[in-house]
């Protein structure tokens, strides 16, 4: 039987390693815990990880936390890099998309250890004008943890 395991993992934490140019998003709002980060859309590559160390293989949703700021992206990437190859998810980041609340990005198979994780990213993401992604906090559950 599979202990019941749910990983949240925010700035701070092991595991959180980001890439290119990240600020404090103090002038957003609904965080995870007490921050989230924010980079300018478009340009060199913002790349944020959230690599969890999964204690069993199994079956996991994954879920992110989005704060609020209305002035980002509606077509964010999030990847995520599971034991069955990788899956793309455009997320709606801006004030019409869902914030403040963990929003799921399905059910998926990952290995013993820290070979899956999340990137959220501004990769491909061509803005027409100055806009910004997100990150904040991304969780993995499996089912005996509902």
């Amino acid at each position: 039987m599979a202990t019941p395991i749910d990983i949240i993992l925010e700035y701070g934490n092991p595991g959180v390693t980001e890439s290119g140019n990240w600020a404090n998003a103090t002038a957003a709002t609904l965080h995870y815990g007490s921050m989230s980060r924010y980079a300018t859309a478009g340009g060199n590559v913002d790349s944020v990880i959230f690599r969890p160390n999964l204690p069993e293989a199994g079956d996991y949703e994954v879920l992110v936390w989005n704060s609020y700021y209305a002035n980002r992206m509606t077509n964010v990437p999030h990847r995520i890099v599971h034991l069955n190859g990788e899956t793309i998810i455009p997320i709606d980041q801006s004030g019409t998309g869902i914030y403040g609340q963990w929003l799921s990005l399905g059910w998926y198979s990952f290995s013993i250890g820290t070979s899956g994780f999340v990137e959220i990213s501004d990769i491909g993401l061509v803005p027409t004008q100055l806009t910004y992604i997100g990150a904040d906090a991304v969780r993995f559950r499996n089912a005996e943890s509902l």
